[in-house]
């Protein structure tokens, strides 16, 4: 995985290469996780962090959050 931020004209780009390795951990039910301090952020932006996983479908995503998240979590789902 490579990790990298870029920024210009008053946006901040986070970007995340995955490799096959990653892809295959993350079918195999293993989120990714990667720490904004990682990427040089400092402050509370420095202890957000970032959870890359895969699912079939929307649903099976939810299923697969139960886990990790706890009752003040809130999903926003895309259109």
């Amino acid at each position: 995985m490579i990790k990298f931020t870029a920024s210009g004209q008053g946006v901040t780009l986070v970007g995340l290469g995955l490799e096959a390795g990653n892809i295959q951990r993350m079918q195999n039910g293993q989120p990714i996780r990667v720490r904004f301090s990682d990427l040089g952020f400092t402050g509370a932006l420095g202890s957000v962090q970032i959870m890359i996983f895969t699912g079939t479908d929307r649903a099976s995503m939810r299923r697969d959050l139960q886990p990790f998240i706890g009752p003040e979590t809130v999903i926003h789902e895309a259109p």
